[in-house]
């Protein structure tokens, strides 16, 4: 889908890799973290709210469930040649 739209924009994909591992083990090991504190940390309250813990959950469910995948990619511009 992500690459349809960038072909549209005019992008040619170099490369991409799928995240989606690293993903759902970072997300998962963050909430166990502060699980354990017993907080969040305040930077990220400050950014994503008091409800930062239900958005991380609901993002590793996402992931979990192949709902959305994460990927890395190099995309180039295409360069229309002047007449």
């Amino acid at each position: 889908m992500m690459d349809a739209l960038l072909n549209g924009l005019g992008f040619i994909k170099l490369q991409t890799t799928d995240q989606t591992r690293k993903a759902k083990q970072f997300i998962s090991e963050t909430i166990d973290k502060y699980r354990k504190q017993g907080s969040s940390p305040p930077r990220l309250n400050f950014f994503m709210g008091k409800t930062i813990m239900k958005k991380f959950g609901n993002l590793l469910k996402a992931l979990e469930e192949n709902k959305i995948e994460l990927q890395s990619g190099i995309y180039k511009k295409k360069i229309m040649e002047s007449k």
